[in-house]
This record gives C-alpha cells, sequence and structure tokens, in this order.
C-alpha cells in the first residue's frame, strides 16, 4: 500500500458501512479512492438491465479512478461489501499523488493493467474478439508524471473499449446474467429419485484440506482436494474414464463456492490464485435454484448431492462459457456415475448429450487440435455409441483412429485398444 502518512495531507478518510453506496455508474466522478480497510464491489448494468459484478476490490486497492483520469462518467457502481474505510484523492490533486507518491502510481498503473486483462478475459469467455491492446501499454512504469499519466489514460481507454463490447454481447439472445426472483431454475430432471447412497469409506488420506478461490466471485473457501499422488491408478477406461484403487474421484471432482454457489472442477478452483482471475458475474448468479439448500465438503459425500453437483456444473457452464468440451466433460462423468448406478435411462440420457457436444467440438476443432486429443475423443464417442446402441457410429469413431494413428505414435496403445473393440462390435 502507499505511504499514507504522506497521503494524509492530500486525501481525506472516509468511513462506510456494509452495503453503503461509494458512487454510482454513469455519474460524474471528482474522485478516487484508495481502500485502507474493508471489501468493495464494483456493479455494472447489462443491456438487459441486470446488475453484474465485474470486480472485488480490497485492502491496497484503488477505485474511481478512470473518471479522474479521463475525465468520463463512472463505468461501474461500487458498493461496500463489509463495514470499510477509503482515502478519497480529488481530481485536482491526481497529478500531486502521482508526483509525490511513485507507489500510489505504480499501484494505480497496475491496477489499470489488470482490468485490462480483465476485460480481455471477459470478453474472451463470451467469445468475443479482443481487441488490440494499445502499444503504451507495453510502457514501464517509470518516468515523468506526463508520461505516467499518457500510460494512464492510454489503458482507461482500452479498459473502456473493451466494456463497451462487453455490454454489446449482453443482447435479448442470451440468458441473463442473474435469474430473476421468479424464474427459479430447476436442476434437477423430471422424475429423479434419490439413490440415497453415501460413500462409506475411509477418504482421510486421500484428500487434502485446501483453501480455494472461486474462479467467478473470487472469495476463499475450504475444500477436500483429491490427492493425485497418494491415489493408486488401476486402468484407464477406452471411454476415458480413470479408475483408482478404494477411492472413486468421481464424488470428489467437483467443488461448489458457499459464497455464490458457482460449481466446477477442483482443476478449475485450484489452478487460480487469489485476484488472479477476473470476476464474470456477480455473486447471486447461481444462487436461485430449486433442489439445492448447500453442499458441505467433507470427506464423504452422499451419491445424490454429487449428483447434484454436476448438474450445477453444467448450468454454471451454460451461462458463463460456450466451451462445448468442458460441457461434454461434467456431461461424462454423470454417464460413469448413472451408470454404476445402473440407472439405464439416466445414463443413456447423460451418453446422448455427451455425444451432442464432444461430436460438435470435434467438427469445430478437428485439424485444430493434438491428434491424440481427437483420438482420445473418437476413443470416447466410440463407446458412448456402442452404450446407446448405435453400433455402427461407434465403429465409425473406432476405424477413425487407426487413419489418425498413423500420425500418433504416442497413442498406439489407444489406437489398438479401438481396433480390438472394433472387432468387438462388427455385426454378425
Amino acid at each position: 500500500m502507499a505511504d499514507l502518512y504522506l497521503l494524509k495531507d492530500i486525501g481525506t478518510v472516509k468511513q462506510f458501512r456494509k452495503d453503503e453506496i461509494v458512487l454510482v455508474e454513469n455519474e460524474p466522478g471528482d474522485n478516487m479512492y484508495i481502500v485502507l480497510k474493508g471489501e468493495f464491489g464494483a456493479y455494472v448494468n447489462s443491456l438487459m438491465d441486470f446488475p453484474v459484478r465485474v470486480a472485488g476490490i480490497g485492502e491496497g486497492s484503488c477505485f474511481g479512478e478512470m473518471s479522474v483520469i479521463d475525465g468520463w462518467h463512472r463505468s461501474a457502481t461500487v458498493m461496500a461489501e463489509k463495514d470499510g474505510a477509503v482515502l478519497a484523492i480529488e481530481k485536482d490533486k491526481f497529478p500531486l499523488l502521482i508526483e509525490k507518491s511513485p507507489d500510489t502510481a505504480d499501484l494505480i498503473l497496475k491496477t489499470l493493467h489488470t482490468r485490462v486483462k480483465s476485460a480481455a478475459e471477459a470478453l474472451r469467455l463470451r467469445g468475443k474478439s479482443v481487441p488490440p491492446v494499445d502499444p503504451l501499454m507495453d510502457t514501464r512504469n517509470s518516468g515523468d508524471v506526463k508520461s505516467k499519466m499518457s500510460l494512464m489514460i492510454a489503458q482507461a481507454r482500452q479498459i473502456r473499449q473493451m466494456n463497451d463490447l462487453l455490454l454489446q454481447s449482453s443482447d435479448d439472445s442470451q440468458k441473463p446474467l442473474v435469474a430473476r426472483q421468479e424464474e427459479r431454475i430447476k436442476l434437477l430432471p423430471e422424475g429423479y429419485k434419490r439413490f440415497n447412497l453415501e460413500d462409506k469409506n475411509d477418504n482421510s488420506q486421500m484428500l487434502q484440506a485446501r483453501t480455494v478461490f472461486c474462479p467467478y466471485c473470487l472469495k476463499s473457501s475450504d475444500a477436500y482436494i483429491p490427492l493425485i499422488s497418494h491415489l493408486d491408478r488401476v486402468r484407464t477406461c477406452l471411454d476415458g474414464r480413470v479408475i483408482f484403487k478404494d477411492f472413486d474421484i468421481l464424488l470428489y471432482t467437483n467443488i461448489v463456492c458457499p459464497n455464490c454457489n458457482y460449481t466446477d472442477t477442483y482443476h478449475k478452483f485450484c489452478e487460480h490464485a487469489h485476484n488472479d482471475v477476473p470476476p464474470t458475474c456477480d455473486s447471486n448468479q447461481f444462487k436461485n435454484m430449486e433442489n439445492f439448500t448447500g453442499f458441505v465438503d467433507t470427506h464423504n459425500h452422499t451419491v445424490d448431492e454429487v449428483i447434484l453437483s454436476y448438474y450445477l456444473t453444467i448450468n454454471c457452464l451454460e451461462r458463463v462459457t460456450n466451451d462445448s468440451r468442458r460441457l461434454a466433460n461434467a456431461w461424462i462423468r454423470l454417464y460413469w456415475i448413472y451408470g454404476d448406478l445402473k440407472a439405464t435411462a439416466r445414463a443413456k440420457q447423460a451418453a446422448g448429450k455427451t455425444i451432442e457436444l464432444f461430436a460438435g467440438y470435434l467438427a469445430k476443432n478437428s485439424g485444430n487440435i493434438p491428434v491424440q486429443d481427437e483420438i482420445r475423443i473418437n476413443a470416447t464417442l466410440g463407446e458412448l455409441y456402442a452404450a446407446v446402441e448405435d453400433y455402427k457410429q461407434a465403429r465409425e469413431c473406432f476405424e477413425k483412429n487407426s487413419r489418425l494413428g498413423e500420425n500418433a505414435p504416442d497413442a498406439q496403445e489407444l489406437v489398438q485398444q479401438c481396433l480390438d473393440r472394433c472387432r468387438e462390435l462388427a455385426p454378425l
């Protein structure tokens, strides 16, 4: 944080209570703020008039600098999410701030740079093109007040441009980022009956307690993560499922954020450090759902809550990404679980969804992904087609791998398994 003793004669300390509004989107602004204590959230309204949380702002961070730098109206509404305090810097004292406090100048430059990356990532998540970054972005933070101000202005313009593109992408054909109160989201399929089964194994040696950060609301929580180094792999099935001795990893693959209910695999939660990835939705986005009252991450899960977590994952992914491969990976895990439970109709339904998504992914990306990945997906599709009794399509997938295998020496074992499986499925 900047030297507060140095800044006390430049700014004014202001206190805010939880839920109190600090500044309002589209209003003119003559102050910027440095957070001394507490947590604040930045919100914008989409074209569908739904509030979208675009950033969390913690101690040592700043906000409101955009209006001070480029003179435009506020780009977001900022609200205190906990009791807190800020140091308010008036616009006419901003150049003095940059001159007297290099640490603060670096903080503002870093904040702007992070927001440029955040906006770019949000565009990518929506499948939108990211505009080229202004060459000034690569300028080093050193320099006089004028050069620093020039860099800040360039960054602010870049952020405004990408935020405009984000709002333009929120048309009526897209689902709202926040469900209206009366529009309860039904997660479980019609006629779902509870299985009332629980994992009774002692998994304490195979799970690791860890603090993780939600990639969307960016709040921390405690979770139990599979300790891969302690697992004994038995085999990898032709459909891609990995079997471990005395441990069903499918029951511990998902993490449900207790703060916003965003759900995804533990890989996605663990690859993010605190504030490393920008939030692209507000913290209430995933809370308005039937059938779900919470998920406690423990050493033992029930089958029903795990199944529900996969439907949660699918619901969340459908809202925030168009990545058919990630959706397919969620559906195939449901297929495996239903298969273990001998819930044939449910398993076939999940297989059908997985086929649709993986086939679409290959049609769009064939030739642009590593050949080993294409072989693996074809092998998975072959097994899924067999599961839904479409043996002709299954054989075609396996036979295609025979051709692809000519350019993939490292995948020969899998290719041979596909050929053997194809012979098993040969018509009598």
